[in-house]
């Protein structure tokens, strides 16, 4: 069984429900900013806390308390993290468009407009967050997951941040487990290739059979169709990305498959 919300063992339908006790309990205790952002939480979001923590109900449990006290702290909290605080980092690095064929959105990110040397790392990590926090707008208990392109072009020292690469994985583990569907990387250069080779064998392999390598159209073609493709990686949607991020995002969330 997957651990996914229509697919559970009786055994870890029992440790859903004990979980949901425990949390239910012990957020009644927080803050009502706390409760409010629990209110929120589905059986099928808590499940991702469980299946990333191998369904160990006390693990999970630590899990997702610290992912809401996480929310009332970083960066004044969550939901204040609005487009108008964020709008000089984020145009045209990355945008949700299309669903893939297991209508999973997909989200372009196009790794070489970033430079580590001009970026404003506290501005820069808020918007990681609520780009996180916009793609889990579009996940249901039917569509979990979403698709990451990361398109590599042009990409060179400037682009390639530890720093901000160290923040993205241990933020993402920590508080948006299990959304990853596939990751492709696009016209990687060959300190990616040198990197993943050396790194693969100490990567989960349900993560690592999340991650795709491609060079060419065609091998992209392969996960999306070339309709859906920016003209940018040789693909037939000319959509100008440089977009009105609040105007775009809210059309394309309008069409997410539910």
């Amino acid at each position: 069984m997957s651990g996914r919300i229509c697919d559970l063992t009786p055994a870890q339908a029992e440790k859903l429900r004990r979980l949901r006790v425990l949390l239910d309990e012990t957020v009644a205790q927080e803050d009502i900013k706390i409760q409010k952002d629990f209110a929120e939480f589905e059986d099928y979001w808590i499940l991702k806390f469980l299946r990333a923590r191998k369904f160990v109900v006390n693990d999970a449990f630590d899990m997702i308390l610290s992912h809401l006290r996480w929310r009332r702290t970083f960066a004044g909290g969550v939901e204040t993290i609005t487009f108008e605080r964020i709008e000089k980092v984020v145009r045209g690095l990355y945008c949700y468009r299309h669903f893939d064929s297991e209508n999973r959105v997909i989200e372009w990110v196009r790794m070489g407009l970033h430079d580590k040397n001009t970026r404003d790392l506290e501005l820069t990590q808020m918007m990681v967050v609520y780009n996180s926090e916009f793609g889990r707008r579009y996940m249901s208990p039917t569509v979990e997951y979403k698709t990451s392109v990361f398109d590599c072009t042009n990409i060179g020292h400037k682009s390639l941040d530890i720093q901000l690469g160290k923040f993205i994985a241990q933020m993402g583990a920590e508080n948006y487990p299990e959304t990853m569907g596939r990751l492709v990387v696009y016209n990687a250069p060959f300190i990616f290739w040198a990197s993943w080779a050396m790194f693969k064998p100490f990567i989960d392999p349900v993560t690592a059979s999340k991650i795709h390598f491609c060079n060419t159209i065609q091998q992209l073609e392969e996960f999306i169709p070339r309709s859906k493709i920016p003209t940018w990686l040789g693909g037939e949607d000319a959509y100008d990305y440089e977009y009105a991020f609040a105007e775009h995002d809210a059309e394309v969330f309008s069409t997410a498959p539910r």
